[in-house]
């Protein structure tokens, strides 16, 4: 059975979900929506009032619940590290649903939440490395629908050190997004 297959048949179809994704900015917002894109412009106003608020000090401090991660001097890799909470955001909430698609019986997780908003250090930005393209993006969202738009090709144009069957499978999972 090819990867394509065997993914559709444990994802959720990604066109006709019904997205619910929850803000987690400070402890006074608790606003849900249901459009992807509405979501990050959301999490971009938090952002852009918070640095303008803060743009003096040296140290911007990540106001995103049970995060504190502290970024000094480097506001636009303290944007990238919110973003990505945006898409961090996306990415358990498709997790949610395809575990509620495949397995509906088995309870919410039990363990403890505190650490769910853990993300890794983005110190550069994302960069297409398909072939000859030069494509760079802060965003995460922005960067893999760029690299999905590669995904049509035949011929895995991919440089660097990553195996061909990790890609393949990659663009197998973005191309049902």
């Amino acid at each position: 059975m090819s990867t394509k297959r065997r993914l559709k048949r444990y994802i959720p179809n990604l066109s006709e979900l019904e997205y619910d994704l929850q803000c987690e900015w400070g402890a006074e917002c608790c606003v849900r929506l249901n459009d992807l894109k509405e979501f990050y412009r959301h999490l971009d106003e938090h952002l852009s009032n918070y640095i303008n608020q803060y743009q003096q000090v040296p140290n911007l401090t990540c106001q995103w619940r049970n995060c504190g991660h502290v970024e000094e001097f480097d506001i636009s890799s303290f944007i990238r590290h919110v973003q990505f909470h945006g898409f961090h955001t996306k990415l358990k909430y498709l997790g949610m649903k395809t575990c509620e698609h495949n397995h509906p019986n088995i309870p919410p997780c039990q363990k403890s939440s505190e650490n769910r908003n853990i993300i890794p250090d983005l110190p550069v930005e994302f960069r297409c490395s398909w072939g000859e393209c030069q494509f760079t993006n802060s965003h995460a969202q922005l960067f893999y629908e760029h690299v999905n738009q590669h995904a049509g090709s035949d011929v895995c144009r991919w440089t660097g050190k990553i195996q061909k069957q990790k890609f393949l499978f990659f663009f197998s999972y973005t191309r049902q997004q």
